[in-house]
């Protein structure tokens, strides 16, 4: 998870591609707190009852739970960096 967060900070140094997708999606400014936990814990819900009704492994379900959080997380930082 830190290190697709790493990855997406340094990928988006200044926030300018973060900030032209919250042009499209004016909830991630509005919003921010809701967007930084909310969204994590459907996706991990979500995949959670999916992994579980289609016996996905658990390695997997850490592996795509980690990399979208870590994403999102490193959006959420940029949206804070920018304000």
């Amino acid at each position: 998870m830190i290190t697709v967060m790493l990855l997406y900070r340094l990928f988006d140094r200044h926030g300018s591609r973060t900030a032209k997708l919250s042009d499209i999606l004016p909830f991630t400014v509005s919003h921010k707190t809701a967007f930084q936990i909310g969204t994590p814990a459907a996706i991990i819900i979500l995949f959670g009852v999916i992994s579980l009704l289609c016996g996905i492994s658990i390695y997997v379900y850490l592996t795509v739970c980690g990399v979208l959080i870590g994403l999102i997380n490193g959006m959420a930082a940029a949206l804070m960096h920018k304000d």
